[in-house]
Parts: C-alpha cells; sequence; structure tokens
C-alpha cells in the first residue's frame, strides 16, 4: 500500500502541473505522458493485486517497467545523464523511418511464408511473425524451413519435387530476408546511430543545461506562485554570441559527411585565397625585378653606342 500511496502523490502532482499548463500542452511532452503513465500503471498493478484480478503478474511486469523508464525523466536533469539520454531520445526518433522499413519487410516476409507454407504450423495465425522475426535474431535457416517428407506426403495432388522446389524457395527467402535486414538495414542503423550520436556530442554541454533547465522549470511549477514576480518576470533579456542560433535555420546540422564536405570547401577556398595573393606578391616582385635588369640592359647598350 505504500508503493500505492506514492504513486497517488506523484499522480496528483503531475495533475497540478496540467492544471497550470492545459491538458493539450501538457500531453505535447513526451516526458509528461511518460511520467503520468508510470505512476498510473502503479495505481492500477496495486489495485488489481489487491482485488484479486486476472492475469496480475502480466499488469504487475508492465506497470514496473514502466515505472523504471519513468525513472529517466528525473535523470535528465545530471549533467552526467542527460546527454546520454538525450542522444538515446534523438536515436529512437531517428529511427522512426527504419522502424517503418523493418516493419513492412517483417511483414512481407512472414505473408510470403504462410503463401509458400500454409500447412506449417510454425507459420499459421500470429506464429509467422514469430518465426520469421527468429531468423533475423540468428536462426538464418530454420528447421521449418527444411524438406519434410511428410509434407508432400501429406499433399496426394503434389510430388516429391513439388517439395524439393518449395524448400528450396524458403530457404532462398529466408536467407534474402536476413541479408537485407541483417546486414544491409543493420550496418545503415549504425550509421544513422553514429550520426545522431555526433549531432548530440556536437552541442554536449547545451544539452546539458537544456535538459536541466527543463527539470527546473518542471519543479516551479509546482512549487513556486505563479503570481510570483521574481521568478516568472514579464521579461527577460538575455545576452547571446551573434550567430548562436545559425544552427536552428537551414545552416544546422546535416549530417557528418555533409559537414566534412562542407570544411573541406571552406578550407579550399581559404587555401586558394592565401595562394592566390602570394601567386601575385611574387609575380609583382619578379616583374620589378626583370624592369630594373631590362632599365640596366637599356642603359648599358646606350652607353656602348655613344
Amino acid at each position: 500500500m505504500l508503493s500505492f500511496a506514492i504513486a497517488i502523490v506523484f499522480f496528483l502532482r503531475e495533475v497540478k502541473q496540467m492544471c497550470v499548463h492545459g491538458w493539450s500542452e501538457y500531453i505535447s511532452s513526451g516526458w509528461n505522458r511518460l511520467e503520468i503513465s508510470g505512476y498510473l500503471c502503479v495505481a492500477i498493478s496495486n489495485i488489481w493485486m489487491t482485488f484479486g484480478l486476472p492475469w496480475s503478474n502480466i499488469v504487475t511486469s508492465l506497470s514496473i517497467f514502466c515505472l523504471v523508464c519513468t525513472t529517466m525523466a528525473h535523470l535528465r536533469g545530471f549533467s552526467q545523464y542527460s546527454p546520454i539520454i538525450t542522444c538515446f531520445i534523438q536515436i529512437v526518433h531517428d529511427m522512426e523511418s527504419f522502424f517503418t522499413i523493418v516493419l513492412l519487410l517483417w511483414i512481407g516476409a512472414t505473408l510470403a511464408f504462410k503463401a509458400l507454407m500454409p500447412y506449417r504450423n510454425e507459420f499459421q495465425s500470429a506464429n509467422g511473425l514469430w518465426t520469421v522475426w527468429q531468423m533475423v535474431l540468428g536462426d538464418v535457416v530454420p528447421d521449418v524451413v527444411d524438406l519434410r517428407i511428410e509434407d508432400w506426403q501429406q499433399q496426394a495432388s503434389q510430388s516429391e519435387l513439388w517439395a524439393l522446389a518449395t524448400a528450396s524457395i524458403a530457404k532462398l527467402l529466408s536467407g534474402t530476408f536476413v541479408l537485407v535486414v541483417v546486414v544491409v538495414l543493420m550496418n545503415q542503423l549504425i550509421a544513422l546511430m553514429g550520426d545522431s550520436y555526433d549531432r548530440v556530442q556536437e552541442n554536449y554541454d547545451v544539452q546539458a543545461r537544456i535538459s536541466r533547465a527543463r527539470v527546473i522549470v518542471d519543479m516551479m511549477d509546482l512549487y513556486v506562485d505563479p503570481k510570483d514576480p521574481d521568478v516568472f518576470a514579464k521579461w527577460i533579456h538575455v545576452l547571446r554570441p551573434a550567430g548562436a542560433h545559425a544552427r536552428n535555420g537551414k545552416n544546422g546540422w546535416q549530417g557528418r559527411l555533409k559537414a566534412v564536405k562542407k570544411a573541406v570547401v571552406q578550407a579550399e577556398k581559404k587555401i586558394t585565397r592565401v595562394l592566390t595573393a602570394e601567386f601575385d606578391s611574387q609575380l609583382q616582385s619578379m616583374e620589378e625585378r626583370l624592369s630594373h635588369k631590362l632599365e640596366e640592359l637599356m642603359r648599358k647598350m646606350d652607353e656602348q653606342t655613344n
């Protein structure tokens, strides 16, 4: 019951913050949704266990997992954790399109195996999704796609050649699916995660301060009177370096490779400027010396003529 009481207290705290900002603004933050979900799950789990409702083990396990994830909302206020959590959130955000492609390939491979081997129990109903996913987890060519004599014997209208062709196509589909997902997409995922990590590490200190500031603002909403003029001033004056927010515009971060190309182009322009200036200086010096030599030569020729 202690955990239930604590969960209710924190849940009411989130409700208070919701009343301060409004429902729409409150749920627009993913951290707020995570916190209120975690506290609500703990309260539901306690109620579930108190009344002895069925499936209490499933409800409890899900509530514990959600509550543990909620701790990240508080750890992001510490400088040693905030960049890590920010990097994790950035990677998850950047992986949305990646997950869509994997899901399409997963469903497509499952439907293909269902059509190829409808008589196998492993590919019937939702079992097909798990069977295909096991291929990604390491079982590249599982036993389910191997040739089984009883399969074609059960199909009275089919021959042994049909069974061999079916098993061969199944192995080909399995190998192709694993090659695309594990080799191609996973390497693409590593590159994507590296780019997301570089994006966060580029402004390590800034990310830590932003995360801490957001936690402080949440605490102020709970424990500070909104009418306090010393805390909630009408005007805030901020001094910042010129061009400090240039990255927020079209000159923002566009990937590691493009950043390197941009740096190379800038270095090339600088080197070209320096070499051009040096070349012009040397050329002007040579022209002056050549002009001086020609003048001396003309003077000597005039003296010999006279």
